[in-house]
């Protein structure tokens, strides 16, 4: 995470010793920027929130029903039944950051059988789908839409062991954004899975976020990390302090306590009930964030190959997996899902990139079941299993990628149950969901993508958007960003990212309200 050097917003605060929590939008409070007295007005804070799966989705990614371009959920995606009114599903969107060979092959249009690694010689995939290595380089494009491994060379690095790559969008967000909130932008990590780092540094399939000077912005897995730079943001927390909070089993509002008294008095009835709820829902999420495994860690040293991934007492590594909790599982997740809103709800921070797991993640899922009663593998492995074709998709990877989908619905109505000002926290908005690649194909073309908010009205809702599905013209994911930097948080933006065409960027006008 990265944390402003600027003041604070015009929301209200509440300060102690060691604590700095801003509170959400409060309509009694007057604006710390502005005419002294005037009462605040309805929230104009535009967010983003980048939630990144690997590997892409098992099966079918929604489909096209009649003329309207109207969802129709795959199975995998029926945790979002429900949520079809803040939806906006793309298909046909790809990353030709640096895929160039695509330009000169047929693409969907002709299959070949087997893969560049012969990991399944009798699958079936488009001609193209597969580039090497794919698990490092496509995730370092994911949010940057530069080829790395050109960047690198171009600016005299190694190509293969240097950490550096090209700023990503959330960073060119929040340095235009100019320090507007505590934390800059916030990375957030799900899971850690073990993996191959396929040839690369290891900084390229574990991490999304770089800055303009090509250092990458480690994401944060330890919940009460999060906790502590939320409520202690306006300077760089004291860890110790934090800490020994913890040990006398005292809370952060603890510290806050007289500065609530005094704040109260000049509060409307209603902004007073507020209070009291977030008040409540934050010593809550303040409990359950004491209880979650802190830190779901790699055993690497520097970047030699991963050899493990544990929670510990509990999680074993691929084979070795004995039988893991959902509960606890599900605990961490929906407790890290808690922070993104806090931190949104809070305006700690506008910006959040938050990684369900590394790209080609070994991770056991053995807390999920495949319909035969068998524990779901690791997730790599589940993706790449022996079938007919890589359209059927095994049972495992179909069991993790519904878990992702429950994992984000959860996220998403979270947000929208969140009051901002006169729209939810969703409505100003917008949520990308998305991977790297399509799905075991290893293809950049028809990446799944479902954008949740409207970003204050900015884009569609309740639809899907098909782009045409052929290879040279397909649509690209920079212009998603370049569409999102300019038509939401209305930047300015003259260019983002790289086409190998030579195309400059366009808005997709098509996903405009």
């Amino acid at each position: 995470m990265t944390l402003s050097r600027r003041g604070l917003s015009r929301r209200g605060l509440l300060v102690g010793a060691g604590v700095t929590l801003t509170l959400p939008w409060l309509e009694s409070l007057p604006r710390s920027l502005g005419p002294k007295n005037a009462r605040a007005a309805v929230p104009e804070q535009k967010r983003f929130v980048n939630v990144f799966m690997p590997h892409g989705a098992a099966a079918s990614w929604g489909e096209v029903t009649g003329d309207e371009q109207t969802i129709t959920l795959a199975e995998v995606q029926k945790e979002f039944d429900g949520l079809q009114s803040k939806m906006l599903m793309l298909r046909m969107v790809a990353n030709f950051t640096w895929q160039r060979d695509l330009l000169q092959r047929k693409g969907w249009d002709s299959n070949r059988t087997g893969d560049d690694f012969n990991i399944c010689p009798t699958c079936v995939s488009p001609v193209g789908a597969f580039v090497t290595p794919t698990h490092s380089r496509a995730a370092a494009a994911y949010a940057t839409c530069v080829d790395g491994d050109a960047w690198r060379v171009q600016a005299g690095y190694s190509r293969d062991t240097s950490p550096k790559n090209p700023q990503s969008v959330d960073h060119l967000i929040a340095a235009r954004l100019g320090g507007a909130t505590q934390i800059d932008s916030l990375q957030l990590g799900l899971f850690n899975g073990g993996g191959g780092l396929d040839e690369r540094h290891g900084n390229l399939s574990r991490e999304l976020s770089y800055d303009e000077n090509g250092d990458v912005r480690n994401k944060q897995l330890d919940p009460r990390a999060v906790f502590d730079a939320i409520v202690g943001a306006r300077n760089p927390p004291d860890r110790a302090l934090a800490e020994r909070r913890r040990a006398l089993d005292l809370s952060a509002l603890d510290a806050v306590s007289e500065s609530i008294k005094s704040l109260q008095p000049r509060l409307s009835k209603g902004d007073r009930e507020r209070l009291e709820q977030f008040l409540t829902s934050t010593r809550a999420l303040e409990q359950r964030v004491k209880q979650v495994v802190p830190s779901l860690a790699c055993s690497d040293v520097g970047d030699a190959p991963l050899s493990a991934m544990w929670i510990p007492g509990e999680l074993g590594f691929n084979g070795a997996a004995p039988e893991v909790s959902m509960d606890t599982m599900w605990r961490r997740a929906t407790t890290m899902n808690d922070l993104v809103v806090m931190a949104l709800q809070c305006d700690a921070t506008r910006i959040v990139t938050y990684m369900l797991d590394n790209s080609r993640s070994d991770l056991n899922y053995s807390w999920l079941l495949n319909p035969d009663g068998s524990r779901v593998a690791a997730w790599h492995a589940e993706t790449h299993v022996e079938s007919p074709g890589y359209a059927s998709n095994p049972p495992g990877f179909r069991a993790i990628t519904s878990w992702m989908c429950r994992v984000v619905a959860d996220l998403v109505r979270k947000l929208d149950a969140a009051p901002d000002g006169e729209r939810s926290l969703l409505d100003n908005s917008v949520v990308l969901f998305g991977s790297d690649v399509h799905n075991a194909d290893h293809a950049l073309f028809d990446l799944p993508l479902i954008l949740f908010g409207s970003g204050g009205g900015v884009f569609k809702q309740n639809a899907l958007i098909k782009f045409t599905e052929t290879i040279p013209d397909m649509r690209q994911l920079r212009d998603l960003y370049f569409t999102l930097l300019n038509q939401h948080f209305e930047l300015n933006v003259a260019s983002f990212g790289d086409d190998v065409r030579g195309v400059p960027n366009a808005l997709m006008t098509e996903l405009l309200a």
